[in-house]
């Protein structure tokens, strides 16, 4: 729905390059005088209107987390490699969610050194 009210806004300025330039393009649109003063008024307000419309319909935007290396496991020998990963939040992310990350982290730590002593 936003690239319909983009495409609006660029119609609206096309309009009112058109209009400043050639006023008289508008006369039969615009049944009184077409200015260039009415006309860009006109225009200016449709532009900024659809810009508005735009920007509220884009809605919000789903952030997918970016995922930092915490830690590795090398055995060479063994040819055991693994990477513990972990997502990198922005600031909108909730506390119980980074809590329930780190939770998580901390069993997985724990696995994996106790994984290391055994072998």
């Amino acid at each position: 729905m936003n690239i319909l009210f983009l495409l609006l806004a660029f119609a609206s300025l096309t309009s009112l390059i058109i209009g400043l330039i050639k006023p008289s393009a508008f006369k039969e649109i615009f049944k009184h005088k077409s200015t260039r003063k009415n006309l860009s008024i006109y225009f200016l307000a449709g532009m900024i209107i659809f810009f508005i419309l735009a920007a509220i319909s884009t809605g919000e935007v789903k952030q997918t987390p970016q995922y930092e290396v915490l830690d590795t496991i090398d055995l060479i020998n063994g040819n055991k490699f693994a990477e513990i990963l972990i997502p990198s939040f922005s600031k909108r992310t909730s506390r119980q969610e980074l809590e329930t990350v780190a939770n998580k982290i901390s069993t997985n730590m724990a696995r994996t050194r106790a994984s290391r002593f055994a072998s």
